[in-house]
């Protein structure tokens, strides 16, 4: 992408590319999907390595845990039918099977199951106040992992004011671009709309995981990632006001803040002049402020990545984001010119 940085020069570049990458074998390669279909109906399915993790991570928290719950608050502007908006929910828990998919260990190992049907219900509930309606203390619970849907509704309307849909999933059946698939659909369904059947479902892509197309995929990326930690993971040392606890709580907080349109177009102006991208610029200087803060040059930042590899799953929910590990070393003497 930065050696050819226009769409011109991308087009040349795809064109010229080895008839042979197209091939069987290219495919296997780039793993372009062409394996990946539906399965037979099974009573159990694998999990995919992200799942994997999760589904070990939480079952170490304990049950009480709500380490990979994920809220989320929409305001919603408008009269609401709450009768057809439950429908529609339900309408689009029958499309996807990961909105009736449960967890647990089958032969010793973590696996995924499908419900034939979910009952979706969304609680309705009235207050006095925004920050009443927005407050989740009290509705944030642990989901039972084996009782799907692993999914919490919950309508709050303000007196005289805003309502609020307000949503918990858990992660193993959710990432962030899944808000965006998941709303579009019920948005189709809440106006009548009937929604397409998906060419595939989320376990179609964990068994694909376990195929020796993605086999080979994997395989040619091991010696790369290998390489690149052969001396061993750097930690990074932050100077904390306080030593880590023993177990980890995971209580904190986030700060929030917005660059001025100015800030924003003289950062752009940047990045075009040094052929680079924002997010590249942005990397970098966090990146610089965390290797200030540590004191160390050699860093590993991990950055999101939507996980969906094939075209076939852009518009498929679930959960396919994975984090990747992105090792820095941060030179004082090297600039952008």
């Amino acid at each position: 992408l930065f050696a050819h940085p226009t769409v011109a020069q991308l087009v040349a570049r795809v064109q010229s590319t080895d008839d042979a990458d197209a091939g069987s074998e290219g495919a296997a390669k780039h793993g372009d999907g062409r394996s990946l279909t539906r399965v037979e109906q099974r009573t159990h399915y694998p999990l995919t390595t992200v799942q994997r993790r999760l589904y070990l991570q939480s079952l170490l928290a304990g049950p009480e845990n709500t380490l990979y719950n994920k809220p989320a608050a929409f305001e919603i502007r408008g009269e609401v039918d709450l009768d057809r908006l439950q429908a529609a929910f339900q309408s689009v828990a029958d499309r996807f099977d990961i909105l009736r998919t449960g967890f647990g260990m089958e032969d010793g190992l973590p696996a995924q199951w499908i419900a034939p049907s979910v009952a979706v219900q969304i609680e309705e509930l009235h207050v006095d106040t925004k920050e009443e309606a927005l407050a989740c203390g009290s509705w944030l619970k642990p989901f039972d992992l084996a009782q799907p849907p692993l999914l919490r509704l919950r309508m709050v309307r303000v007196k005289n004011g805003p309502q609020y849909l307000l949503w918990d999933i858990h992660h193993l059946v959710h990432d962030g671009l899944s808000y965006e698939l998941l709303l579009d659909a019920l948005c189709r369904a809440y106006e009548g709309k009937e929604l397409p059947e998906p060419e595939l479902q989320f376990h179609d892509y964990a068994v694909w995981q376990q195929s020796p197309e993605h086999t080979a995929v994997v395989e040619c990326q091991k010696d790369f990632w290998l390489d690149m930690y052969s001396d061993g993971v750097p930690e990074l040392e932050l100077p904390t006001d306080r030593p880590w606890p023993e177990h980890r709580s995971y209580a904190g907080d986030h700060l929030e803040f917005r660059l001025e349109a100015k800030d924003t177009r003289e950062l752009r102006a940047f990045c075009i002049k040094h052929q680079t991208t924002p997010n590249t610029l942005l990397y970098t200087v966090f990146a610089v402020l965390l290797a200030k803060y540590a004191r160390q040059d050699d860093l590993v930042i991990g950055t999101l990545t939507s996980g969906r590899v094939l075209p076939q799953l852009k518009s498929l929910p679930g959960m396919f984001a994975n984090v990747l590990g992105v090792r820095t070393s941060v030179d004082p003497e090297q600039r952008f010119e």
